[in-house]
């Protein structure tokens, strides 16, 4: 098989590509490291500097020196700082008591809790999402084989899950395998935080999923 002229140049644009690619993850590596060491040796403990620094090289994770980078930072965070998971308790709620904090402070009305709880997106298929990086997230599909919907906020399952959270149930996650959901029929919030990528992987989903029947069997 001989290979076209227009084919060849294609390669060589390819090869190009993927050359200054590995040109600029290296950059990226030898610029993060000595911020990314002198944050951990030093116990910073500045939210804002971290979350700028985590941003930044959310970006070369395609590249195994940046993501080990990445995630040694992220542990550091969560050393720092426990109490995020108990953040986003507070949080679920405030949804849960429709937008009120305790008993005195309305955060939210309960007309806008209960527009953001319901389908904004008529017949549209919410929660399928196509990787085009793999190394940060594998194909997304939250409620195999459903149909799920998005309100104003959050995923919106019609449909329960078996042993699990019930129809109408409010959710989202993050990139780095954090999850949550809320359950206003059963009146109760969950929230489980991994720190690691690809984002649903196989093992994620899977503990995920132990994690949720643990709760219902326990209530």
């Amino acid at each position: 098989m001989i290979n076209a002229p227009d084919d060849d140049l294609a390669f060589e644009a390819i090869r190009e590509l993927a050359s200054g690619l590995e040109g600029l993850n290296r950059r990226a590596v030898e610029e993060y490291t000595p911020l990314v060491e002198e944050i951990v040796q030093f116990g910073n403990r500045d939210a804002q500097q971290i979350e700028r620094t985590l941003d930044g090289l959310l970006d070369f994770c395609g590249s195994a020196a940046a993501l080990a980078l990445y995630k040694k930072l992220c542990r550091h965070y969560w050393h720092i700082d426990p109490t995020a998971a108990a953040d986003y308790v507070r949080f679920m709620q405030m949804i849960l008591r429709y937008g009120r904090s305790g008993v005195r402070y309305e955060i939210l009305t309960a007309k806008s809790v209960e527009t953001m709880s319901v389908n904004q997106i008529g017949g549209l298929r919410a929660g399928i999402l196509k990787s085009f990086q793999p190394d940060r997230s594998s194909d997304v599909d939250v409620h195999p084989g459903e149909v799920d919907r998005w309100g104003l906020g959050f995923l919106i399952n019609p449909v329960a899950y078996p042993g699990g959270r019930s129809a109408g149930s409010l959710a989202w996650a993050g990139i780095n395998n954090t999850f949550y959901w809320i359950d206003p029929e059963r009146g109760i919030c969950s929230v489980i935080m991994m720190q690691f990528l690809p984002f649903v992987d196989k093992e994620a989903v899977g503990l995920l999923g132990d994690f949720e029947r643990a709760v219902y069997a326990n209530l």
